[in-house]
């Protein structure tokens, strides 16, 4: 419900603040509040205490984080795995594999939940126990 202007200054591009007032009148926000208590989801702003320092580092940095379970601490290692939308039979083979190794060594996967190797690592990730960003 907030403004355009407040949501620019919260760190939204133009783009996301069009398409979010474009669903305004489509989506109810008590629906959406509820459904993210029922997964037990929480939602942090880049101006959360709470939000991780280093995930600020990079270039265009999602503003908010929808986070169902716990951060990790802040010095753990992660990786993030990006890829084609479309891969082979090996690639999705290959990625399964490297992502499993990586969470046996600890390492936090961040993929981006895009079709294909980005969503092949977060299932990957989070099927082998480790930790995930998405």
């Amino acid at each position: 419900n907030a403004p355009a202007g407040e949501l620019k200054r919260a760190g939204l591009d133009s783009r996301s603040v069009n398409a979010m007032a474009a669903l305004r009148p489509r989506i109810s926000l008590d629906d959406e509040m509820e459904k993210l208590e029922r997964y037990k989801v929480k939602v942090l702003t880049c101006e959360d205490p709470t939000y991780p320092p280093r995930l600020k580092e990079i270039y265009d940095y999602p503003p908010v984080l929808y986070v169902r379970g716990n951060l990790l601490p802040k010095d753990d290692p992660y990786l993030a795995v990006v890829g084609t939308r479309k891969p082979t039979v090996y690639g999705r083979q290959v990625a399964e594999e490297i992502v499993a190794d990586l969470v046996q060594s600890k390492i936090t996967i961040i993929s981006g939940l895009a079709r294909g190797i980005d969503s092949i690592a977060h299932r990957t990730a989070l099927d082998s126990g480790g930790y995930n960003y998405a």
